[in-house]
């Protein structure tokens, strides 16, 4: 499974929908019924990866950490470290 933009994929279907050479092979009506139907389908599925869940279950981590009374250098390199994860996580991986 990999994971996709939705908004970028209904983008992508209604650029073709408007594309004139689509609308004379298939009728300009055909495509927006067409396209008004995978706009309801994408939207019904789920989404796979909430990033901004993850964060906020990162951020509780470092909340976590922050309030532990062990050394604190461990809990600092800890809290770096997840700060780290949490901005690639922003970043969707992709720098």
């Amino acid at each position: 499974m990999r994971l996709i933009d939705a908004d970028e994929l209904i983008k992508i279907l209604e650029e073709y929908a408007n594309d004139k050479d689509s609308q004379a092979i298939y009728g300009e009506e055909r495509l927006r019924l067409i396209l008004g139907d995978c706009k309801i389908e994408i939207e019904k599925f789920p989404t796979a990866y909430d990033v901004d869940k993850v964060v906020e279950q990162l951020e509780e981590r470092i909340k976590n950490f922050k309030s532990l009374n062990s050394d604190d250098e461990i809990v600092d390199v800890a809290v770096k470290e997840i700060q780290r994860d949490i901005e690639i996580v922003k970043s969707g991986g992709i720098e």
